[in-house]
């Protein structure tokens, strides 16, 4: 059989070929995320779950646990290392689509697997693997790869709520994103990691007047949420939502602010960063402290918030528009997109290619899966 890659053809081919026995590997699948989309995707009985990492004794015990609580479905586990290029490209031979949980250190296992014509998602916040993903579309395209990345809450959520507030107030809108996660949340030591790392870093953004260099947490803004008597400040941090954004729409620009759901400790660490304290983290010894305390501190609320604003790009008025979403478990939103984000692939409605998630999909339909997992996720529209 031949046809065009790409074309509906194909995108039916692929799809009558995987839905029925797709078979899904979870790189990390017993992490803090992995085990959630783990346990979304063996949920909902429509694939095979490989549960895949460096500690094959620990995939494989998770594996069993998962199998037992999915009523005796099969749940496998294999061991895989990024760092073993040859080993990676066999233990995905028999996979369909293959779910990185992990910050892979370079775009190899990505550029293995679309050509091998096969599916690849991305929960990574870092722009720099990102771009470096992005830069295999053609090889992807030409063998009939196809790749979703910004999958997760930031980036993931906030693309779609980028794209969603650009849909109504102008494609050439100002974007901003704004992300606020909870001090009460369970988060991983990868995850917890990248924010530590990330504390002293200058990087750039493109502003209504071109790209400038902005540095983490130097300076703040303020975002006045529905029903709160007071705004809260927001920080630049350097999550990939908003260099993806800028290359995969045509908002005249987009900017990201963060912070934590309590005050006093994102000002503790933007104080830490103006000061230089944060360089001090490059020390694994001292890295390791920090990554273990602020797990320990788990205290105060679980629930994070994400929005969007856009202020067209006329001169004719200032109201600014603004969308949020807010839900309880940062992991398990990324879970919920991610398991989305799978079956968005193996649906076979997406063409070859490398995809960021606000290309391929809508607010609404991941709306419906979060709140089919967290009935408590809530969507806000409001002006400025």
């Amino acid at each position: 059989m031949t046809f065009e890659i790409g074309s509906e053809v194909a995108r039916a081919f692929f799809r009558s070929e995987t839905m029925d026995t797709a078979k899904v590997l979870v790189v990390g699948g017993y992490g803090e995320v992995g085990r959630r989309v783990s346990e979304g995707l063996v949920r909902s009985g429509e694939v095979r779950v490989v549960i895949a990492g460096r500690r094959e004794e620990e995939a494989t015990r998770f594996a069993s646990e998962l199998s037992e609580v999915a009523g005796g479905e099969e749940v496998s586990a294999r061991h895989i290392d990024l760092g073993e290029r040859p080993g990676f490209e066999a233990a995905i031979r028999d996979i369909d689509v293959v779910v990185m949980c992990v910050d892979a250190p370079d775009a190899h296992a990505a550029l293995t697997t679309v050509q091998a014509g096969k599916g690849y998602v991305d929960i990574s916040a870092d722009d720099r693997l990102l771009t470096s993903i992005e830069a295999l579309e053609s090889r992807a395209i030409a063998a009939g790869g196809r790749a979703l990345l910004s999958v997760g809450l930031a980036p993931g959520l906030t693309n779609l709520l980028g794209a969603e507030v650009m849909r109504r107030s102008g494609q050439n809108s100002e974007v901003s994103l704004w992300i606020e996660l909870g001090m009460g949340d369970v988060h991983g030591e990868a995850a917890i990691g990248w924010m530590l790392d990330h504390l002293d870093t200058r990087f750039q953004v493109r502003g209504p007047d071109g790209w400038r260099e902005v540095r983490s947490l130097e300076s703040y803004r303020t975002l006045r949420w529905p029903e709160e008597p007071h705004p809260r400040r927001y920080y630049p941090f350097p999550f990939a939502d908003q260099a993806s954004l800028v290359r995969r729409s045509t908002a005249r620009s987009v900017e990201t602010r963060f912070r934590l759901s309590s005050g006093v400790i994102t000002g503790a660490l933007a104080w830490l960063s103006r000061m230089g304290g944060a360089r001090a983290l490059r020390h694994n010894a001292l890295r390791q402290m920090a990554i273990g305390g602020l797990q320990s501190f788990a205290r105060g609320t679980d629930r994070w918030r994400v929005a969007a604003s856009a202020k067209a790009g006329t001169s004719s008025g200032d109201t600014t528009f603004v969308m949020g979403m807010e839900g309880a478990g940062e992991s398990r939103a990324t879970a919920t997109v991610a398991v989305a984000a799978v079956k968005k692939l193996l649906s076979g409605d997406v063409a070859a290619g490398i995809w960021h998630l606000h290309q391929v999909m809508g607010l609404s339909s991941l709306v419906d899966a979060l709140q089919g997992d967290d009935p408590n996720v809530r969507v806000s529209t409001w002006t400025l």
